[in-house]
């Protein structure tokens, strides 16, 4: 039996663990130990979805330990810490905290599978959200010599929706922008409303995405590999599309030539669960 436990092979790199779990349905993996009932026949996929939720709880203590002491390090914790310590520090962190915003997304991926979450619905500011989520992704983008240009319409600011699982749908979306951006371009995020609807709309210039990959772009595993070097779990658009309807919205692609909106839409009185 394959015991997750055991992966302490310091050569694994998330790449590896994230092919290793796409290759999962293979013969030569050994089913995961820990349960579903006895009485409960499982199929493959619930075997690789089970074991992919399992390895993401599993990594995600762990890391969020080591971004905890990388964080009073980087503040000057354990002592003073020069300009550029500060740099690499701050480019550390900002690579973990996209590896846990990734372990996030298949945890709850999961969940919205097995109807395990339930939505905290609240009254937030969504414009705040959104700059908030640029913010944290600015370093990101400047890596690539991007520019995240936003654009507020929004008349009425707030917006009734879970603000944690509304920010992960932002930082998806963000995130695929940076990834697939052609360099030294911008990256456009537009709010505004209707009478019933929140709107957000996030545009990049990218490679044309092809008919085919934007038939399934919203599904399960499905991933810009095939077009982009790009290494995703290929749940990040899934999710989004769970979460967006969760809601009681929707998201959909507006795909040209190498330009590609991504637009969801939120109930502006909330329509959760």
């Amino acid at each position: 039996m394959y015991n997750i436990t055991n992966i302490h092979n310091p050569e694994i790199t998330l790449d590896t663990v994230m092919e290793f779990c796409r290759n999962l349905g293979n013969d030569n993996f050994a089913e995961p130990e820990n349960e579903l009932p006895a009485n409960h026949e499982t199929t493959t996929d619930e075997q690789k979805e089970l074991f992919i939720a399992t390895l993401a709880h599993d990594l995600k203590n762990p890391l969020q330990a080591q971004l905890s002491g990388l964080k009073m390090l980087s503040c000057g914790s354990f002592g003073s810490v020069t300009k550029d310590q500060k740099e690499i520090l701050s480019l550390i962190i900002e690579s973990g905290e996209f590896m846990q915003n990734m372990l996030s997304t298949l945890l709850t991926t999961y969940k919205y599978e097995n109807g395990a979450v339930r939505l905290n619905i609240k009254k937030f500011n969504f414009n705040r959200l959104i700059k908030k989520c640029i913010k944290e992704y600015s370093l990101l983008a400047k890596d690539k010599h991007l520019q995240i240009e936003f654009k507020p319409k929004l008349k009425k600011h707030e917006v009734y929706a879970d603000e944690t699982q509304i920010r992960r749908v932002i930082s998806n979306l963000l995130i695929n922008s940076i990834n697939y951006s052609f360099k030294n371009k911008k990256i456009i995020i537009e709010t505004e409303n209707t009478e019933q609807k929140a709107i957000f709309k996030i545009t990049n210039f990218s490679p044309t995405i092809p008919e085919e990959i934007q038939a399934t772009m919203f599904n399960k595993y499905t991933t810009g590999l095939c077009f982009n070097k790009h290494i995703g779990t290929g749940l990040g658009l899934y999710f989004c599309r769970k979460t967006t309807e969760a809601h009681g919205g929707s998201i959909h692609l507006v795909a040209e030539k190498e330009k590609n909106s991504f637009i969801f839409e939120l109930p502006q009185g909330g329509g959760g669960k």
